[in-house]
């Protein structure tokens, strides 16, 4: 199953709430078999948008620092992601 997409440090709240959306949108719609891109430049810089709910959506979380992925938690468990953290990716 891998993966859906990728977030090219360094990453913004809006930029990965936004990612999120676009990836669980056209999974939702079938496409679930390639690597969805998203271009993040320029992402939330004029948003006034209320964030997405991505309630029981499953994210498997590989994040080598401990900061970062306490960040990255944070925001997805808000969205109300689902997080299993890869804990081998913690250096």
């Amino acid at each position: 199953k891998g993966f859906s997409s990728y977030i090219a440090k360094p990453i913004t709240t809006q930029a990965l709430i936004e990612t999120l959306a676009v990836v669980w949108s056209k999974y939702r719609g079938g496409e679930t078999d390639s690597l969805i891109r998203v271009d993040t430049y320029g992402i939330g810089q004029d948003s006034k948008e209320s964030p997405v709910r991505l309630d029981g959506v499953k994210v498997l979380l590989a994040e080598d620092s401990r900061i970062n992925q306490a960040f990255a938690q944070d925001v997805l468990e808000q969205l109300g992601c689902v997080i299993t953290i890869d804990r081998k990716s913690v250096v």
